[in-house]
């Protein structure tokens, strides 16, 4: 998805879901303009626990590109919550 409300909107929908949602990094390692982080996010749903690895690419100060990676066919949270604005990471710009 791009776009600030889009981003706003669909972690306001997320935590409307699963409030008790944490995300606990283990390691987090910088290169350039991206961050990587490995950990294990926590919730009550077992479809969303699982262990993680994280991008994010700040551009211009700004974050600029979140992608989650992790184990099993789930499908990405951001299609679930905002299906006709989410987009993979093949379609970065």
């Amino acid at each position: 998805m791009e776009g600030r409300e889009k981003a706003i909107a669909a972690t306001n929908a997320f935590f409307e879901l699963e409030d008790s949602f944490r995300l606990d990094c283990e390691a987090i390692s910088m290169r350039g303009n991206d961050v990587l982080v490995r950990g294990r996010t926590k919730a009550r749903n077992p479809g969303i626990a699982s262990d993680r690895l994280w991008r994010a690419r700040v551009k211009n100060g700004k974050l600029s590109h979140w992608q989650s990676y992790g184990s099993g066919t789930k499908s990405s949270l951001a299609k679930t919550l905002l299906p006709d604005h989410a987009h993979g990471p093949n379609e970065w710009r």
